[in-house]
């Protein structure tokens, strides 16, 4: 039985610039789920498919009836069918996102400043986008991710409880364990 109302959550990962981060935040939702207890399918629908690689040459098996399935792709792939699209971009890159889509909506904004005047200015330029998503979330800089070491990111195990539905949380701030506003 899904732990969801429906029977497979489609959650479409994507952005339009290449180098952001969209297949490692879809691989590390993948394995988030899993640690969940939830039954998960990855589909790679890029053209370099890295991520269908990298877990191929990590003996992943793929559950034969998922609750979740993930899709890493380009945003002309994105059909309005998906219960949740998660748009991955960097502060630079926001211009370049015109993404309409139905459903729930996800900005993640990947490798934030570490530093905090730089931050704090990368976050004033984000303010005024919250309300055009149903959560905003910042993952910082992370060498280790940046790497492909799939290590434990606070921000990305937030966003994997916001697609699940386990969190309400509209704005999600790195290195903050719980903000109120």
């Amino acid at each position: 039985m899904s732990k969801f109302r429906w029977s497979t959550m489609k959650v479409y990962v994507t952005g339009m610039k290449g180098g952001t981060g969209k297949t490692l935040v879809a691989l590390y939702m993948l394995f988030k789920f899993k640690q969940m207890g939830f039954r998960v399918d990855f589909k790679d629908l890029t053209e370099n498919m890295t991520g269908k690689n990298y877990l191929e040459g990590r003996g992943f098996r793929r559950d034969p009836k998922p609750e979740l399935v993930i899709y890493d792709m380009r945003p002309s792939g994105v059909d309005n069918s998906q219960d949740v699209t998660v748009l991955v971009t960097e502060v630079p890159f926001l211009p370049l996102e015109t993404l309409r889509v139905v459903g729930k909506k996800i900005l993640v904004l990947n490798k934030m400043s570490p530093f905090p005047d730089k931050f704090m200015e990368q976050v004033d330029v984000v303010k005024g986008l919250v309300p055009n998503f149903d959560s905003v979330v910042l993952v910082p800089f992370n060498g280790g991710l940046f790497n492909w070491e799939l290590q434990r990111e606070p921000a990305l195990d937030k966003l994997a409880l916001i697609v699940a539905g386990k969190s309400q949380e509209r704005l999600v701030f790195p290195f903050v364990e719980k903000f109120d506003s």
